[in-house]
């Protein structure tokens, strides 16, 4: 409850602001990201400022500026839809003030610190590319044609002596490492998918977009983790059962989740990407359909997604159970590649 606590009182509170600087000497550059009702910018020192610079502190402030977006409502909304997402980033707000873990974005700022500025936006840490950009880039790496046949060897590898598998597991064991920090404060974030998580500069990945994150409250509760909500949200692909059909859930829709999220971060493809709406709903929650397991895949593995996507909530593990399956020994984590955003993000955009 000390959490819960210090989320409400963070909802009047002011937060840090950015790296030092006000904000009046940023300005907004290209789109980062566009969801359905924010877009995220990029987040740079005006000219004008920096040409006032000496050249030392002008170094300082385009490597800072390489750090920062600015997310704010979709300039397209209605004014009902501008409502909502503000409401999404005051929430996003309230939990990422008073969250702090390696593998989740850090908040730097509200523009509410400054009365001339609109109250609707908020700077963050900058991330360079999604974990479903990055799915892409390994499933055809772009600028990788020379070594094609290296790579396809690696992706239809399974082996701990594979870099590219055992990146992919660190992914997933930094991910649920996250996600168990979230659920042990009693917040199920509610939007996990690989659109949500994104590297940072050194390309360590992060959770970001808490705009449908909630804690879960004792007020709330009607049976062992399951809680009811008045506003229910999330992704349908990534959705659980229980709660596309409006049921009561608590922290295991999260986990179902990220079963999905592994599948596709491990298979290189997206779950469930060729079914409509009616057919997902009628083959997936109703008939229980799920994604085919490669049967090349550790056992350990295939016996983890059977648990953590299993219709029935109360059979799928703890995030805590989850991590301890994906660590990854100390020779093989020596074998993992380099993840820096600049080795792939940058070479496929260029």
């Amino acid at each position: 409850m000390e959490l819960i606590s210090s989320i409400h009182h963070s909802r009047n509170k002011r937060t840090p602001r950015a790296v030092g600087e006000t904000q009046s000497a940023y300005d907004t550059g290209r789109i980062l990201g566009r969801g359905s009702f924010c877009v995220v910018k990029e987040y740079l020192p005006k000219k004008n400022m920096k040409s006032k610079k000496s050249k030392s502190s002008d170094e300082e402030s385009t490597s800072t500026s390489f750090l920062l977006a600015l997310k704010q409502p979709r300039s397209d909304l209605s004014s009902k839809e501008k409502i909502h997402a503000n409401e999404c980033l005051q929430n996003e707000v309230a939990y990422l003030s008073a969250l702090d873990h390696p593998n989740i974005i850090k908040l730097v700022s509200t523009t509410q610190e400054e009365e001339k500025i609109d109250k609707d936006k908020i700077i963050m840490e900058r991330l360079h590319g999604t974990l479903r950009e990055k799915i892409t880039w390994w499933d055809d790496p772009c600028t990788s044609m020379t070594n094609f046949r290296y790579r396809q060897r690696q992706r239809h590898s399974f082996s701990t002596k594979n870099p590219l598998w055992n990146t992919r597991i660190q992914i997933l064991s930094d991910i649920a490492n996250a996600m168990e920090y979230l659920h042990s404060k009693n917040i199920i974030l509610r939007d996990l998918k690989s659109e949500n998580a994104g590297f940072d500069i050194n390309g360590k990945i992060k959770l970001f977009d808490f705009g449908l994150a909630t804690a879960l409250r004792n007020e709330n509760k009607v049976g062992p983790d399951r809680y009811n909500f008045s506003v229910d949200g999330g992704t349908l692909r990534y959705m659980s059962p229980e709660a596309a059909n409006g049921d009561p859930y608590g922290k295991a829709t999260d986990v179902y989740s990220f079963a999905l999220l592994a599948w596709e971060t491990l298979s290189l493809s997206i779950p469930f990407a060729s079914m409509s709406t009616e057919e997902f709903i009628h083959r997936v929650i109703e008939k229980r359909s799920r994604p085919k397991l490669n049967p090349k895949w550790p056992k350990y593995l295939k016996a983890l997604f059977t648990k953590s996507w299993a219709t029935n909530a109360s059979y799928r593990p703890s995030f805590q159970q989850i991590q301890r399956q994906l660590d990854i020994d100390p020779v093989a984590q020596k074998n993992v590649q380099s993840n820096s955003c600049l080795s792939w993000l940058g070479r496929c955009r260029s």
